[in-house]
């Protein structure tokens, strides 16, 4: 099942695509240090990502005062955050720098579950708990393809937080068995199946649309409910 996306939202990041690319290109060719690079990261967030870029995102947030400790910038989504990470455009987003973003959200984890580390080229989104982390999307504006820059950085916006789609991709990435299964049970065939064995048990003719909801707002939403807890 493909979570529902909005489409103006996706619009405006497909519009936005080619002028921010161009930006990040430019960025890495000339080695932009960490304070530019991040001028270019918020270009991508409220460009193509829909958020504001005083209302929702807090600057050098200071998680740890006594250690003066300082996130580069913080997504507010509700009232939940996210830190985010921003490294120089020649910087390599290694265990290093992975261990920065996980300090930081250590310190934010009463309202924090996602992190996005990034040096403007490659963005890497990661959901902690527990202190298990877990790559939910990663995107790379100079080797991926368009479309799936655009359908990976989704993960990333305003709206996929605000929808609980990051966290609903998240868990199938991590179920990916179970998403299979999901996909084969609504798949056409099996629906016609289902709704012949109805028929010929019960007497009933069904609508293929009606056994498509009765599966996907009954059985498999209970099931993926008990699965989160």
């Amino acid at each position: 099942m493909r979570l529902r996306r909005s489409s103006n939202l996706e619009k405006k990041m497909s519009n936005c695509l080619s002028e921010c690319k161009s930006a990040i290109a430019y960025a890495g060719k000339q080695g932009f240090n960490e304070a530019l690079t991040t001028t270019v990261v918020l270009e991508v967030f409220e460009k193509m990502l829909g958020f504001h870029k005083y209302e929702d995102v807090e600057h050098q947030l200071a998680v740890d005062q006594r250690k003066q400790s300082y996130a580069d910038l913080v997504l507010k989504v509700g009232q939940t955050y996210v830190p985010v990470e921003v490294k120089a455009s020649t910087t390599p987003l290694d265990d290093k720098a992975l261990g920065q973003l996980e300090d930081y959200w250590r310190l934010l984890s009463a309202k924090s579950k996602f992190g996005i580390l990034t040096n403007g080229i490659e963005w890497v989104l990661y959901q902690f708990e527990n202190d298990q982390r877990q790559v939910v999307a990663k995107v790379n504006f100079n080797k991926d393809e368009d479309a799936a820059i655009l359908d990976s950085l989704y993960y990333f916006s305003k709206y996929a937080f605000e929808q609980g789609h990051s966290e609903k991709h998240a868990e199938r990435t991590l179920y990916p068995e179970a998403q299979n299964i999901i996909d084969v049970l609504l798949s056409k065939k099996v629906l016609s199946a289902v709704r012949n064995e109805v028929k010929s048990k019960y007497g009933r003719t069904m609508d293929e649309n009606k056994i498509k909801a009765v599966l996907k707002e009954d059985i498999l939403a209970n099931f993926e409910g008990k699965r989160k807890k």
